[in-house]
């Protein structure tokens, strides 16, 4: 099990059974030296529809909505983008690895889900968080 999915496991519990979201996991080693990893927002995807198993008869497809939790290297490009917008050769070098943007878990998954959007003039930037030029109609 990866750390993402443990933070993610974490988050989900805190949600349903305290109505909030955390900011941080704290952990505490054997040696006790303590950690502390930020927890980032999870994010809602658009409705998906579930498939019914092959043993079922088909009903009316049910649409759940699945969260999103950004991978690592995802959150980097969020966190390089807010509050400004950068061209694909600029970001990929805020974010350290110009290959891995149009790549499975890159940018392209984060403008599908409108949470990056491109402008021709201006780049890449964050819909809740434009820099200062860049009007959202």
């Amino acid at each position: 099990m990866s750390l993402d999915e443990v933070i993610g496991i974490v988050a989900e519990f805190v949600r349903q059974n305290y109505q909030d979201f955390p900011e941080e996991l704290r952990v505490t080693m054997r040696s006790g030296k303590q950690i502390r990893l930020p927890i980032p927002v999870v994010l809602q995807s658009p409705p998906v529809k579930v498939a019914p198993a092959a043993s079922e008869e088909p009903e009316a497809p049910e649409e759940e909505w699945i969260p999103f939790q950004p991978s690592p290297f995802q959150r980097g490009i969020l966190k390089a983008l807010e509050g400004k917008a950068y061209r694909t050769d600029a970001l990929g070098a805020v974010v350290g690895d110009r290959g891995r943007l149009f790549k499975k878990h890159g940018l392209r998954e984060l403008v599908d889900r409108g949470l990056v959007c491109h402008s021709t003039y201006h780049g890449y930037y964050r819909p809740d968080s434009p820099p200062a030029g860049i009007e959202i109609v």
